[in-house]
């Protein structure tokens, strides 16, 4: 049964739409030049973006994992 395993697809849309609509209600037009101002605590995704090149798009560069010990523990590692 897959509906009990991670990543959470709810949580996923969570973060990526609180990021992005926080982003243009802030800056609005100049979203795209103010990515990485975007102040935002994920649930399950990061964002730290960088320009692919000049005329095209973005990447995300930002991975955590959440790791859940057998003393019910909750240790997120980041890595960028």
């Amino acid at each position: 049964d897959t509906a009990n395993t991670y990543p959470k697809y709810g949580m996923l849309g969570y973060d990526t739409g609180f990021y992005f609509l926080k982003g243009l209600f802030t800056y609005g037009s100049e979203l795209e030049n103010n990515l990485s101002n975007v102040e935002f605590t994920p649930i399950q995704i990061g964002f730290k973006f960088s320009r692919t090149n000049n005329e095209g798009g973005f990447i995300n560069k930002q991975l955590f994992f959440v790791h859940f010990t057998k003393e019910h523990e909750i240790i997120k590692m980041n890595f960028d």
